[in-house]
């Protein structure tokens, strides 16, 4: 796990709406899909998504891509932080699943493989059974991130990049395309 330093300020608010309430004819009862990682993602094969707690925050560490021309290197890992995270869960959808419609989101998440914050209501978040308490004090921001064998979703209070110098993600922090701390 990455050293952790002191938490930088909240990230920027989200600059793309991946699905807005006039293109969802649903919306009266499915929240909206804010896409988090603009320029950047998870590696999409095999992206080994860790989680620790730390305090009452939750890290999430796992591979990132490296597209040809991107700015992470083959076998680079990023860390996201949760702060003041209450629950959080890495459960066992993966992109098969998603596609054949077994995920609780299938139908309505824009796409496979990104980083979400759900907006709005949302009677299907506390479907799963393998939540996990994180000492948070109850956040009600709600945050998803589709891997290719595993989904992370936890309900904090902010996120962002985490501040440590020797996390690879501080490099698309303040791009034209990035999303990140300002």
């Amino acid at each position: 796990m990455l050293g952790l330093a002191p938490i930088a300020q909240a990230p920027s608010p989200p600059r793309q709406l991946s699905v807005g309430r006039a293109a969802n004819p649903a919306s009266h009862i499915t929240p909206d899909f804010l896409q988090l990682n603009v320029g950047w993602n998870a590696e999409p094969n095999v992206p080994e998504p860790r989680v620790a707690p730390s305090g009452r925050d939750i890290q999430l560490d796992f591979e990132l891509g490296a597209p040809v021309e991107g700015p992470f290197d083959e076998g680079e890992r990023g860390t996201l932080r949760f702060v003041d995270c209450s629950r959080y869960r890495l459960g066992s959808t993966n992109d098969e699943g998603w596609y054949r419609g077994q995920c609780r989101y299938s139908t309505i998440a824009p796409r496979w493989g990104e980083f979400y914050e759900l907006v709005g209501v949302d009677l299907l978040k506390d479907l799963p059974a393998d939540w996990r308490a994180a000492g948070g004090a109850g956040a009600s921001r709600h945050f998803l991130f589709y891997f290719r064998d595993e989904t992370f979703e936890c309900f904090a209070e902010d996120w962002l990049i985490e501040p440590d110098d020797a996390n690879p993600l501080r490099r698309v922090m303040n791009t034209p395309n990035g999303e990140g701390q300002t």
